[in-house]
């Protein structure tokens, strides 16, 4: 039982540590997680060995998919969206957008469209970041724009992380797993329409014979 402690103790020590996702755009844009140590680039790509081998294997013929209809399908969706909403809002509150860094140099080579782009790339940046402060846990470090009446064109560098917990990424897929299970459970299945009544009778019952 004491080692079956320690592990769990420890396997939830892991879940508590945040997964960091580390974007940069200064032109162009790189993309890199991390967890403790361990680091992965995902942008650029990192490069891959061609594989040279062939399959020769036929392909097999699978049976079409009956895929549900269109009616079917939005009411289902309309009954197992309201309840994901909770969970995913918390989840985006629990998850952390720090270290955020921006730098604009605003230039149009004139004086007037500079001036005139500068306060709508400062508006444009300030309206962002209230937004994002409201779906998300915001750490700003600096945001700098910066009008430049010489140079002919502008840049841009940001970067920031994305810190998401496991745990809370975990409760969230739990929730949402449960809610689509119950919804699935309490849909009623689709009525069957009435046939059509045939030819000679009447809706009611049997047409009623001439006299």
């Amino acid at each position: 039982m004491m080692i079956l402690a320690i592990v769990l103790l420890t396997l939830l020590a892991l879940l508590l540590l945040p997964v960091c996702l580390h974007i940069r755009y200064d032109g162009s844009l790189s993309i890199a997680s991390t967890w403790l140590w361990l680091r992965y680039p995902l942008l650029p790509h990192p490069a891959k060995q061609k594989s040279t081998s062939v399959s020769t294997a036929a392909p097999s013929a699978k049976a079409p998919l009956k895929m549900p209809g269109l009616k079917e399908s939005m009411h289902l969706l309309l009954d197992l969206l309201p309840g994901c909403f909770k969970p995913i809002r918390l989840l985006l509150r629990r998850t952390t957008l720090a270290a955020v860094e921006v730098t604009v140099r605003v230039a149009k080579g004139d004086a007037a469209q500079t001036a005139i782009a500068f306060g709508h790339v400062n508006a444009t940046v300030m309206m962002a970041i209230a937004a994002l402060d409201r779906v998300f846990t915001l750490r700003v470090r600096h945001i700098d724009i910066i009008p430049d009446f010489v140079a002919d064109q502008g840049c841009i560098d940001a970067s920031l992380e994305v810190r998401l917990i496991p745990m809370a990424a975990l409760v969230a897929a739990f929730a949402i797993a449960c809610h689509m299970v119950v919804t699935l459970l309490k849909t009623p299945p689709h009525k069957k329409k009435p046939n059509a009544p045939m030819e000679g009778e009447h809706p009611h019952g049997k047409q009623a014979s001439h006299q």
